[in-house]
């Protein structure tokens, strides 16, 4: 069972800095970190390319994503080294089993999301896609940069938003306040950053984010979380061919599928996170991580 009380390991570690910021001076410092993070290589790109359409292009790429992810994190560790006074590792990355707890998020957050994607098409909410426009099973794989190399990137995208969020924004808050607050605060804020209109995704977008909480609660630090993020993104655009979030995916995927009947059940061009059964498959992950007893090893 995850514990929900001030002897968190992550508040633990939270505690080893010097100053722990209040719930309104974190909010300022993540909004100017994000908004930092985000600008400086756009502005960079406009300058680079004068502004044209190669700039736009470039906003829209993997590297752009791979810089301003890779940004938000060093200024994160600028934030914590400077004004925090603590070291990196206590952004919920102690060295114990890093590599065990990093490949059991990789495999639980690919098995999640092909749990979602099976019922989906249980329930006719997805079929093959035989025209689209991504190369697509043995094409796919024989080109395995295009399939496998964006997981990389979602190896940078995906870490970076759990360490700001659950490896900072929620222990700050829950040591310097209450855990439940720095719980209820980060997920608001994470789904508020993924705003969307369409309810069925809001939904699942805070079910994302209470989950991954009590992911890392459970676990005592953040190495798992950001394996089953990275995973859950890569599955999702590269494994199944579906869209992340709205948003479609270039380059190769090992299945070519598409959504199709109701959006309800499909989650429509949002993707697999617009689906109700998304949304059950996270509640049931949640369930399991606060009441499901801990395996013995697990708690030494």
């Amino acid at each position: 069972m995850a514990r929900f009380d001030r002897d968190q390991p992550l508040l633990a570690m939270a505690r080893e800095g010097r100053r722990l910021p209040n719930v309104f001076l974190a909010l300022i410092v993540l909004v100017g970190m994000a908004l930092l993070a985000f600008c400086l290589p756009t502005i960079g790109a406009n300058i680079a390319f004068g502004g044209d359409t190669r700039a736009a292009a470039f906003t829209e790429g993997n590297v752009f994503i791979v810089i301003s992810f890779a940004l938000l994190v060093v200024l994160l560790w600028i934030w914590t080294s400077a004004y925090e006074r603590r070291p990196f590792r206590t952004l919920g990355l102690p060295a114990a089993g890093w590599l065990v707890k990093l490949l059991g998020g990789l495999a639980a957050g690919f098995g999640m999301i092909a749990l979602t994607v099976g019922l989906m098409a249980l329930a006719g909410g997805v079929a093959a896609d035989g025209g689209g426009a991504q190369a697509a099973g043995p094409a796919a794989l024989g080109a395995l940069g295009a399939t496998f190399l964006p997981l990389l990137v979602f190896g940078i995208q995906g870490p970076a938003e759990e360490l700001l969020f659950r490896g900072w924004l929620l222990p700050v808050i829950g040591a310097r306040h209450r855990l439940w607050l720095g719980v209820a605060v980060s997920t608001l804020v994470f789904t508020g950053f993924h705003g969307t209109l369409n309810p069925m995704a809001l939904v699942s977008l805070l079910l994302f984010s209470l989950f991954t909480a009590a992911y890392c609660l459970r676990e005592g630090g953040v190495w798992g979380v950001c394996g089953w993020h990275a995973a859950w993104n890569w599955t999702q655009g590269h494994f199944f061919g579906l869209t992340i979030t709205g948003h479609v995916q270039g380059g190769g995927t090992v299945l070519d599928l598409k959504t199709t009947g109701h959006p309800l059940v499909s989650g429509g061009t949002y993707g697999p996170e617009g689906s109700i059964l998304c949304a059950v498959v996270l509640a049931a992950g949640i369930a399991a991580l606060v009441w499901l007893p801990r395996r013995r090893a697990m708690t030494r």
